[in-house]
This record gives C-alpha cells, structure tokens and sequence, in this order.
C-alpha cells in the first residue's frame, strides 16, 4: 500500500494531495481484499468533506496490445469508481481517466506488477475537470 501526500498550496488556493495506490494482478480488474482498508479510509475521507474529489487513473502494463490495456485500466478505474460509491461517496466527487499502458516503466515481468494499478488523488474540487466525472 501507498499513499503519498503532497502540499501544493499557493496564495490564492490552499490545497493538499493525498496519493494512494491500488494494485491488480494481470488482466485483472477485481479489487484484492487487501485494499478495501485503504479505500473505506477514503471514502470515509470523502463522506465527511464533500469538497474533497478523488481522480482514479488506471494503468496497465506494457503486456497485451495498446487498445486491450486502455479498456483494461479504464475498467479498473470504474471498478475503484464503485466500490467508492457502494460505501457512500456521492458520484460528483469521483472522476475517472484510463491512461492504458502510456506510463507503464517496467519491461520485466517481475516489475510489471506496479504498472497494474489505479492512482488515487485526493483534492478539493478542481472545476476544470468535471467533464471527466
């Protein structure tokens, strides 16, 4: 489990990022037992400050063609999507994006694993991205 948070205040818009990680085995887009601590953390975190707003990227790993790992990790990032919305997070505070195998770093199959992933930012609301809800 990862999480990250980073300070990105400025004069006129005090914010703070929290980042965390789910990770998926290959081909998969079920979410591991393991994570769903970590995501009722987050969606309790969103229940409490309706502000806050979540943007859930998806990746995959560089195996597969490019077409088969866009579907792929947009459905990972759907599957966080409703596991936030079954524990109660309003559906305006989520946003989803799939970036397929773009970013993927790892060329061996023992680093794969980190490329099969969703990105979880948390963040007040940014405006500029509704169209991605």
């Amino acid at each position: 489990m990862t999480t990250q948070v980073s300070d990105t205040r400025t004069q006129d818009t005090p914010a703070i990022t929290l980042q965390s990680v789910v990770q998926f085995q290959t081909g998969a887009y079920d979410i591991a037992p393991d994570y769903q601590q970590q995501l009722d953390l987050i969606a309790k975190a969103l229940r409490g400050y309706p502000l806050l707003q979540a943007r859930l990227t998806g990746h995959a790993d560089q195996r597969g063609d490019a077409q088969y790992n866009q579907a792929l990790s947009m459905q990972r990032a759907i599957s966080v999507k409703q596991y936030l919305l079954n524990q109660g997070v309003d559906e305006k505070q989520v946003l989803t994006l799939a970036l397929g195998e773009e970013r993927s770093k790892h060329k061996e199959y023992e680093g794969t694993f980190f490329d099969r992933k969703v990105v979880i930012e948390l963040g007040e609301e940014d405006p500029t991205l509704t169209a991605q809800r």
